[in-house]
């Protein structure tokens, strides 16, 4: 159940960047709801360093 103290950010995506984000946000060991939240505030992934080097496939 949402906090009623945090807004909701959309953006629509299609299928496939869909399902490009959850494979980043994964192989940041991070939820993509955390991801998102952490990219938008200007955290920094190192993207070819990640556990998992399959995101962009």
């Amino acid at each position: 159940m949402p906090c009623p103290d945090k807004k909701p950010v959309r953006s629509y995506l299609t299928a496939d960047e869909h399902e490009r984000l959850n494979r980043i946000a994964a192989s940041a060991g991070r939820s993509t709801s955390q991801f998102i939240r952490d990219v938008c505030l200007g955290y920094r992934y190192d993207l070819f360093n990640m556990r998992n080097s399959n995101w962009n496939s």
